[in-house]
């Protein structure tokens, strides 16, 4: 919060200060990248605020739970109770002893926090304020050089521009092209990517050159794109072909086949017909044999013993399977 007035109000003690006094910190670093702007000399030993890195938050925590794991480990072995509740008082209590009792227990906490916080590591990262820094001019290219950062990139942080007589080409592949032709560049470093579990990785969109090789540097771009697109449809043609040489080779070796053996093939699926009517035959007749064998045995399971046939004959059953005809 900064100016820390005018004071609108109070909350519980607390001074209310307008949303206007609320201001955003940053590191040294990322006020000269982000902003273009660098923190004076005269504040850089007193930041508006620390706070801890990611790693030091993580060592501080594991510190703080083994401590607190010993503190009730203790408690436990010495037979002490382990809450920070004061101990009652047998009896009834007045609202005055009750209220008296309950500021002394939160003066005695406040002090203990205080004595923690006296305790605690102090953080590795200092963040400053905009009125702790001054406007920042970058160096800017000299005999066909691009200034760098300590990475070895351009920070283009958000609308940060690049260094004065340079500028930005962001297109796909320039890199290679800029390489190839033998021009100083500098990748642009445009942002940060938060994945998930925490990580961040660096985002880098195109290149930064010198203004005296934009054109030559887009004219061969354009140039490799071509040149790309006419490789591209060639491989495609080629593929193409290979694909159209394979499927007639099949039709080739196919007719080949069929004219080299053709007529035994005939001859063999002719012998094959007949077979297949003559089985046929054979199945038919044993079919209606067995159809009926299967009419009799359920007559004589629905007990029909005597039945007359066409020629006047009689047919009487003896037993379970013995069957004689009589005149």
């Amino acid at each position: 919060i900064h100016p820390r007035f005018p004071i609108k109000g109070f909350i519980q003690g607390e001074c209310v200060f307008p949303r206007s006094c609320v201001r955003e910190l940053r590191s040294a670093e990322r006020w000269k990248a982000e902003c273009r702007r660098c923190v004076l000399t005269s504040e850089l030993l007193s930041p508006a605020k620390r706070t801890h890195s990611r790693i030091q938050a993580a060592r501080i925590k594991i510190a703080k739970d083994a401590k607190r794991k010993s503190s009730i480990r203790n408690a436990r072995e010495n037979g002490h109770s382990i809450g920070t509740h004061p101990p009652r008082r047998k009896g009834a209590r007045s609202v005055e002893e009750v209220a008296r009792a309950m500021s002394s227990h939160s003066g005695n906490d406040g002090s203990n926090k205080g004595d923690e916080e006296e305790e605690e590591e102090e953080g590795d990262v200092a963040l400053y304020g905009e009125w702790q820094t001054e406007p920042w001019d970058p160096p800017g290219a000299k005999d066909g050089k691009v200034p760098r950062n300590e990475r070895g990139n351009v920070d283009l942080h958000g609308a940060a521009l690049p260094p004065p007589g340079c500028v930005h080409v962001n297109l796909p592949r320039i890199a290679r092209v800029a390489r190839d032709m033998g021009v100083d560049y500098a990748v642009a470093l445009v942002g940060f990517e938060f994945q998930r579990g925490g990580k961040t990785l660096p985002k880098f969109e195109g290149v930064v050159v010198c203004e005296e090789f934009e054109g030559r540097l887009r004219e061969a771009h354009a140039a490799e794109e071509l040149r790309r697109a006419a490789e591209k449809v060639e491989k495609e043609r080629k593929e193409a072909k290979t694909r159209w040489r394979v499927l007639f080779s099949a039709f080739w070796t196919r007719l080949s086949l069929r004219k080299e053996f053709g007529h035994e093939l005939e001859q063999k699926h002719g012998e094959t017909t007949e077979t297949m009517e003559i089985e046929g035959e054979y199945s038919h007749d044993e079919d209606a044999d067995d159809g009926a064998e299967r009419v009799g045995k359920r007559a004589r399971t629905h007990g029909i013993h005597e039945t007359e046939n066409d020629g006047g004959t009689k047919r009487m059953a003896l037993g379970a399977a013995a069957e004689v005809e009589e005149m």
